[in-house]
């Protein structure tokens, strides 16, 4: 029997449920790198607004 391909949603509720637990080595890292990520934006600020896109497939933030 073939193995379906799983939908958007459910790819998306899996990445999403495991970035939203608390208390993991995971989101220990990720409040990390987003801290470092805060500090670096405001240092090379250019104006008054800045984008990141998030790449939900591979985790990714991108400046």
């Amino acid at each position: 029997m073939e193995k379906s391909k799983p939908s958007l949603y459910q790819a998306a509720t899996k990445v999403w449920n495991k970035a939203i637990k608390i208390d993991t080595p995971y989101t220990k890292d990720l409040e990390l790198t987003l801290e470092l990520h805060k500090r670096l934006l405001n240092i090379f600020q250019v104006g008054n607004h800045y984008y990141m896109i998030f790449n939900v497939c591979t985790l990714y933030i991108l400046l």
